[in-house]
């Protein structure tokens, strides 16, 4: 289906090593942030508590614009890298 190329892509096409392990460090990041998330909302669910869902959503609500802060800084950082030789 798909040809295969013997030629090392990365070279071929001048991709950075930072480039790749930045993005692979911010999949990870995301990734590991909504598998938290989710065990938190299990967690709250299966306590069946309104009082756990409140906090909950109130600790979510405080820290979406942290993560958002970290996420635009590393969004940014990729930038400043570009620039770096």
């Amino acid at each position: 289906m798909f040809k295969i190329k013997s030629e090392n892509i990365v070279k071929e096409y001048k991709i950075e090593k930072w480039i790749i392990e930045y993005h692979i460090f911010i999949d990870i990041f995301m990734e590991t942030g909504r598998i938290f998330g989710f065990l938190l909302m299990l967690i709250v669910g299966l306590l069946n508590n309104v009082i756990y869902f409140k906090l909950l959503l109130s600790i979510v609500t405080i820290f979406i614009p942290i993560y958002a802060k970290i996420m635009y800084n590393l969004e940014k950082g990729e930038e400043n890298y570009g620039t770096k030789n």
